[in-house]
């Protein structure tokens, strides 16, 4: 009875912890296996990585729009990817039939830490800190600018204004990884704190604090006026 019992208890348990692998067994979608996705190796994976390093535009387009692999017109402009994909199948394969599941598990494996010079000012999303201090330095040295952005970020999608301006737009075209990001969110950028409109020169700081002082005396001057109206429509008719 005891064997029986033991027997039993050992099925049972043997039945639980077969479900859960079942049930990852059956679930629709690529798997991720630790250093691959799906049925492909960290070999092949390393291979896009390095591809990605090399063209830092493609990779940062393609980790904005993941869906650009199965655009005829993109592929037609970067023959280089073209070419990638015709010599590695595979690859093709797995980023073409899930290509935003692809690009996420592809980040994990460091595609965007590669060796190219430009990776990380062109077209990485981490690159902020440096990228913001170099901007602000350009901002330093056009202050009438930076005041501009700081009220109104959208000028940054105004054409007019960058024609105003073609120091931003030359300024934009060296580093597109700022101007990709500026005008994805530019309200984020100017609320950053690192995003100062005091890159402006000393005097014109000081006499942006001149208007301010000035419109803050004339707003208590008509509260003043407006207590001194109150009261006089409250005191008693002493005639």
């Amino acid at each position: 009875m005891k064997l029986t019992g033991k027997l039993a208890f050992l099925a049972f348990f043997c039945a639980l912890t077969a479900m859960p692998a079942a049930a990852f067994a059956q679930a629709p979608g690529p798997i991720y296996r630790g250093f691959g996705y799906g049925n492909m190796s960290y070999p092949q994976f390393q291979s896009f990585n390095n591809f990605l390093n090399t063209h830092p535009q493609i990779a940062s387009d393609l980790s904005i729009h993941p869906r650009f692999v199965n655009d005829p017109h993109y592929l037609e402009n970067h023959p280089e990817l073209r070419q990638y994909f015709a010599n590695h199948p595979e690859i093709a394969r797995a980023i073409k039939s899930d290509p935003f599941g692809f690009m996420s598990a592809q980040g994990s494996y460091g595609w965007q830490r590669g060796n190219h010079t430009g990776w990380y000012q062109g077209w990485h999303r981490n690159w902020y800190p440096s990228e913001r201090s170099n901007f602000n330095t350009f901002l330093g040295q056009h202050p009438g600018m930076a005041r501009e952005l700081y009220e109104h970020p959208d000028y940054v999608h105004d054409r007019d204004w960058l024609r105003r301006h073609p120091e931003a737009q030359q300024y934009f075209n060296k580093h597109p990884g700022v101007s990709d990001e500026f005008r994805r969110n530019p309200h984020e950028w100017v609320s950053h704190e690192s995003f100062r409109p005091g890159p402006m020169r000393a005097e014109q700081r000081r006499e942006y604090r001149r208007e301010h002082r000035k419109e803050r005396m004339e707003q208590r001057q008509e509260r003043r006026q407006q207590r001194h109206e109150e009261r006089g429509q409250r005191a008693p008719d002493n005639r």
